[in-house]
């Protein structure tokens, strides 16, 4: 349900996000199965429009910003 992410900040220090998951679990394996969408993930620079891997419900919550949330709810 959640998704962790490690992002850098100012000066470089490292910090956590956490977002509702919107993708399959794996999904970048996914990419290494599929070399069809791997080749147009690389090739539109890093973003699809139509992406396999975002299911149903994180299609919703992309569209209405609301994968994020958690972030502000828990600090």
């Amino acid at each position: 349900m959640f998704y962790k992410q490690k992002r850098y900040g100012k000066n470089g220090k490292i910090f956590y996000i956490l977002k509702f998951r919107t993708m399959i679990i794996n999904a970048e394996q996914y990419l290494e199965l599929h070399p069809e969408v791997k080749a147009a993930y690389h090739a539109i620079g890093n973003k699809l429009e139509n992406d396999p891997r975002v299911t149903k419900i994180g299609s919703f919550i992309r569209q209405h910003s609301i994968d994020e949330l958690p972030q502000c709810i828990i600090r």
